[in-house]
């Protein structure tokens, strides 16, 4: 009928309306994340030039790292200062960064693709002229809108130079600046290393050794001091030094302990005679004029020894005490000459050894040379090898600053 054709057209028009008012919505909604997506690539755009802007005339190193695969996607010129290489080169060869750290701090590269918010390292970096640089590395990791790590930043700054002042600060503190020799905060320390492995019962390499302390006073030096000077005295403490290295092994300590005092410490012997061989060579070491100018001048030493071994609970306070104590004892007994604490009495009091005719010190064979690491590890307890140095100063002097 003709109500019921009406009804149709009406209700014709009405999907067509409903359907078009959807059409519309769904146009503008279109058109709407397409204006929020080019508002947010615009942002996007805009937050990239400003932090390229800023990193270009940042003074330190500025790395952008992206993900999957792990690589460069920006740096700043001042790599090209660091390392001698461009940053292109950087971003063409994703492993040139990490072929430049030395490798001995590769390790110390954190996983920043991982459970990492903010790290901060300190590694060495070789130049492409070989230099190494000292570098404090930032990293931070950048996240998309879901949580997910996509990238990093990295800010590079180069430590050199406060890593010689600390250099030059620990080198104050532990060595003696006349003779370039440890000093006595080096000898302290040293033998607190020494106790501690001696105590240590994975020790057991230790078994059948012990260690030595030798305490040294120059005989005779005072009056040099007094008639030409304390110029002529530190030259002849500096030489005393020199002969002092040259009649140990690279990894005994030589120290100047004050004055005109010195210390050796042996780390480990298995005999009294190689002790006395090693005292032996110090005295006739010293016997030999020095000279100064055109004088020949004559210094000889007197020698106190103490030692520790796995069984005794001593502290390097006693084994200074003792082998100070042997020394005077050295003195009293006419100079030149070396006196240990072990033999000591009170039916000896002089101290005087069973072996004092052991064969002349001029038959004394020099040892051979031996030249030992002197890393250590972070580990607390010492391991087995040669006893744990202090990690500021090694025997002959030089600091250890890659720590």
């Amino acid at each position: 009928t003709n109500r019921e054709a009406n009804w149709s057209q009406v209700l014709l028009i009405l999907s067509w309306l409903v359907w078009g008012s959807v059409a519309v919505a769904s146009a503008r909604f279109v058109l709407h994340l397409e204006e929020e997506r080019t508002v947010a690539v615009d942002a996007l755009t805009a937050s990239e030039q400003r932090f390229r802007r800023l990193a270009d005339h940042a003074p330190d190193v500025i790395l952008r790292f992206g993900i999957h695969p792990t690589r460069i996607t920006y740096a700043n010129s001042k790599i090209e200062d660091l390392t001698g290489y461009p940053p292109e080169a950087f971003i063409a060869d994703a492993n040139l960064w990490r072929k430049l750290i030395v490798s001995e701090d590769q390790h110390r590269l954190p996983d920043w693709t991982r459970d990492l918010a903010d790290a901060a390292v300190i590694v060495r970096v070789r130049h492409r002229t070989g230099v190494v640089h000292w570098v404090e590395a930032r990293v931070s990791q950048i996240l998309d809108e879901v949580g997910s790590v996509s990238g990093a930043d990295a800010i590079i700054r180069d430590i050199t130079d406060s890593k010689r002042a600390e250099a030059n600060l620990t080198r104050r503190a532990y060595l003696d600046p006349v003779t370039n020799l440890a000093n006595r905060n080096a000898v302290e320390e040293q033998l607190g290393y020494l106790v501690e492995a001696f105590r240590h019962p994975a020790r057991t390499d230790l078994d059948n050794q012990f260690a030595v302390v030798l305490f040294l006073d120059l005989d005779g030096f005072k009056s040099i001091n007094d008639r030409l000077g304390h110029d002529a005295g530190d030259h002849i403490l500096m030489l005393v030094g020199e002969r002092l290295r040259a009649s140990v092994k690279d990894d005994d300590m030589v120290a100047r302990f004050g004055g005109d005092e010195f210390v050796v410490v042996i780390d480990a012997v298995q005999t009294r005679e190689q002790a006395d061989n090693i005292a032996s060579r110090i005295l006739l070491s010293l016997r030999s004029p020095f000279v100064i100018g055109d004088r020949q001048m004559h210094v000889t030493t007197s020698i106190g020894a103490s030692r520790i071994d796995r069984l005794d609970t001593k502290d390097p306070g006693t084994l200074l005490r003792e082998a100070d104590r042997a020394l005077y004892l050295a003195k009293d007994s006419g100079k030149d000459r070396v006196r240990w604490f072990d033999d000591i009495t009170p039916n000896n009091p002089g101290g005087l050894h069973p072996s004092e005719a052991r064969r002349p010190v001029e038959q004394v064979e020099q040892p051979p040379a031996r030249v030992v690491s002197d890393e250590q590890g972070d580990a607390p307890a010492p391991s087995p090898g040669p006893i744990a140095r202090s990690g500021h100063i090694s025997p002959n002097g030089a600091i250890d600053d890659s720590a």
